[in-house]
């Protein structure tokens, strides 16, 4: 049993349901598969569409296509390399942005969910278009796709983005996979994809200012914490709507102990005897899933696990977008249930505690601005593991103990309680499994 398990605590209390859309961390794995899986993505069924609702319609909706042929540009062999798995590529793109923006993790999760869907959707209906006798570049659809969803979610690059989409479109063509027409074609399918994308978009209410008053101090309540005493992040983030599922879609989760109850008073103790007791191998595992702002965001290692598995198995676009975009739309659906569920019980940090009894004392890492229950590494790595390990079934192990330390490096890291991340584990179940079923997830 691994030492989260451990430690986490039983808390006995009835589940209530806690409305998530109504209104609404990774490095590399420290395991690899040894063996190739019996059973992979690539036998998995039917593809499901997130944003349009019905492909061949869809299609009826769009202009009839042009024969205009455009002058290919020269072939570049550094980019023919580079972007042989287009999806891959497009998503290395957006985790660069994430780097460098310095996008938050709810953030984070939800501009590389929009990406990775509207990858997933024009693939969909490009499959659809070809079925109807249309000629099509993929390498096109993806770009145009992904150009426009990257400038929407990250506005100062756009000319980088706008350069790189107008070459690699072409990469189809250098190949000798399409005709120059199909690039065409494949751009206005591409572009049509997105501007449905971002309509949905700028209407989920992340876009929207959140009005929040920290609470009155008192016992056991979040306030703006040691270093910075920043203000909260993200107040409204639990009314933002989670991409392709139902309104009024709910999660349990079991409300947090009171304060002075005997199980949290036990947790207390048991979180202050770990913090003394911490070994070099839990300070390295709270610093390898830090995920503070400058990296990919916890949300971004997942679709770097992801990636390995992806170009291990050496899956086509297709797949690969299946995958990327149901873990996606699971983690950010994971966030939006956990800033509810923060910003509903406003749990105190364990710093606000430690300084009390321990004013010495401090975290290995900092602590993030925002309550503590439950623990957003935690539900969000639950929700992804539990969605790839579905695509992967023979990367379960591994999977599931990526999980684990994910949410273990938290408690160790001085910034949760040992029940964010147990009950944070659970709701991330609830969201990976729902979203399975909406995406009709099965292995033949």
């Amino acid at each position: 049993m691994n030492k989260f398990k451990r430690l986490s605590l039983v808390f006995a209390s009835s589940f209530v349901l806690v409305t998530l859309l109504s209104a609404c961390g990774l490095s590399t794995p420290t395991s690899v598969a040894t063996t190739a899986p019996a059973t992979t993505a690539a036998t998995v069924s039917a593809s499901h569409t997130w944003l349009i609702a019905d492909p061949k319609a869809f299609l009826k909706t769009l202009p009839t296509p042009t024969t205009t042929t455009a002058t290919p540009p020269v072939a570049d062999a550094v980019l023919q390399k580079d972007w042989e798995q287009p999806v891959t590529s497009w998503i290395n793109q957006e985790l660069a942005s994430i780097k460098r923006d310095k996008l938050n993790p709810p953030r984070a999760a939800r501009a590389l969910a929009l990406l990775a869907v509207s990858m997933n959707d024009g693939l969909i209906v490009a499959g659809q278009a070809r079925q109807q006798g249309q000629k099509i570049s993929d390498d096109a659809v993806l770009a145009a796709a992904a150009r426009s969803v990257l400038t929407y979610t990250h506005p100062t690059a756009a000319q980088q983005y706008n350069d790189l989409a107008d070459k690699v479109a072409w990469v189809g063509v250098w190949q000798g996979r399409n005709a120059a027409n199909e690039v065409e074609l494949g751009q206005n399918l591409g572009k049509a994809i997105a501007e449905q994308v971002l309509t949905y978009a700028k209407q989920d209410g992340a876009d929207q200012k959140a009005t929040f008053t920290v609470p009155t101090p008192a016992v056991g309540v979040w306030q703006p914490t040691l270093p910075k005493f920043a203000a909260a992040l993200e107040p409204g983030w639990g009314k933002v709507a989670v991409i392709g599922l139902p309104a009024g879609t709910e999660f349990p989760i079991a409300p947090p102990p009171a304060w002075d109850s005997a199980d949290f008073q036990k947790d207390r103790a048991d979180f202050a005897a770990t913090q003394q007791n911490l070994t070099e191998q839990d300070k390295a595992l709270a610093e390898k899933w830090a995920g503070e702002a400058g990296t990919v965001t916890p949300p971004g290692m997942w679709y770097e696990i992801t990636r390995e598995l992806v170009l291990r198995d050496k899956l086509d676009n297709a797949t690969s977008a299946r995958i990327y975009s149901t873990m996606g739309v699971a983690v950010h659906a994971g966030f939006c249930a956990t800033w509810k569920v923060k910003y509903q019980y406003m749990v105190e940090r364990p710093i606000q505690w430690m300084q009390e009894s321990q004013p010495s004392w401090t975290p290995v890492i900092d602590t993030p601005p925002f309550p503590s229950y439950p623990s957003g590494h935690a539900t969000s790595s639950a929700a992804a593991a539990t969605v790839l390990e579905k695509f992967f079934p023979n990367d379960k192990i591994r999977l599931e103990q990526d999980s684990n330390d994910a949410a273990y490096s938290r408690i160790v890291g001085g910034i949760h309680w040992s029940l964010d991340s147990k009950f944070g584990q659970e709701l991330g179940r609830e969201a990976g499994n729902f979203v399975l079923q909406q995406a009709k997830i099965g292995l033949k």
